[in-house]
């Protein structure tokens, strides 16, 4: 059945809207995006795949005005072609993205609260010397201090009965390390905001 002039300038106008509505919801979509999510990115995986594939579809209308002994010809060939390229899109273009950038992209955060833990390293040694001495930690804190602020760590501070607290600013964290005797050793509980 041919398709009128009039109903192939209105697919290749709905076409238009369709790409300009993907394109918004691209710039939506890495706007609001977090970049350090530990969860898979489907959502960018399917956003990516359809945007592909409308893209495909869009090029296929204006082969609606070939002839119409070659019409069907040029449209299947066409899409078998996409259908290659669509998959060599999404497996080159998604799958690294989706596994290594929220890795890479969250790696120099953790870095940077590490610094906290090496900060704290000095005092937890202090402490369980103490502890190995009197058997208790009662007083395991006493004259602890931390050497605070680092270029990340913004304070700390060392209770008496040995929790070490550490705050860092960027990013934003609050770890406190709990020690408790286990077998006459100090084992360190971790928390953090």
């Amino acid at each position: 059945m041919p398709v009128s002039d009039s109903k192939l300038k209105l697919l290749i106008a709905n076409a238009r809207w369709v790409v300009l509505a993907l394109a918004t919801i691209w710039v939506a979509f890495l706007c609001l995006m977090d970049p350090c999510s530990e969860r898979p990115a489907y959502g960018l995986v399917a956003l990516a795949a359809s945007t592909a594939v409308v893209l495909l579809w869009k090029n296929h209308i204006r082969l609606l005005a070939a002839p119409p002994r070659r019409r069907a010809l040029r449209i299947a060939a066409g899409f078998a072609i996409d259908a290659m390229a669509l998959v060599f899109l999404v497996a080159a273009g998604t799958f690294p993205f989706v596994m290594v950038m929220s890795t890479v992209d969250c790696y120099t955060p953790r870095t940077r609260v590490s610094e906290a833990f090496i900060l704290a390293d000095s005092a937890q040694a202090q402490i369980a010397e103490h502890v190995k001495q009197s058997g208790t930690l009662a007083g395991s804190g006493k004259g602890v201090t931390l050497a605070v602020p680092g270029k990340w760590v913004d304070g700390g501070y060392v209770s008496e009965n040995g929790t070490v607290v550490i705050t860092t600013s960027d990013p934003p964290a609050f770890i406190v390390l709990t020690p408790h005797l286990a077998n006459g050793l100090v084992a360190w509980d971790c928390a953090g905001f």
